[in-house]
């Protein structure tokens, strides 16, 4: 098992992203968790570039995002939390 240990900081800025969480339905593993991660950006074009202007991550990033809020609403469904 490989661990990892991760430090951040925090702070408060607009966004079009989503964030939630779902606690673990064991009690040990309350500070436990479990990254599901996507984004959302390259939205549109860019007229000022001449030949492809379009921002070709937009299709990628929307389908992962849109996979990752099905994701959630399952789990939302479950009758038991995961653990």
């Amino acid at each position: 098992m490989c661990r990892v240990r991760i430090s951040n900081t925090t702070r408060r800025v607009e966004s079009r992203n989503v964030v939630a969480t779902l606690e673990s339905s064991d009690a040990a593993r309350k500070n436990e968790f479990v990254l599901y991660n996507a984004h959302w950006d390259h939205p549109g074009r860019d007229t000022s570039i001449e030949g492809d202007q379009i921002f070709n991550g937009a299709p990628d990033n929307a389908s992962g995002t849109a996979q990752l809020l099905e994701i959630a609403k399952g789990f939302s469904a479950l009758s038991t939390k995961p653990t």
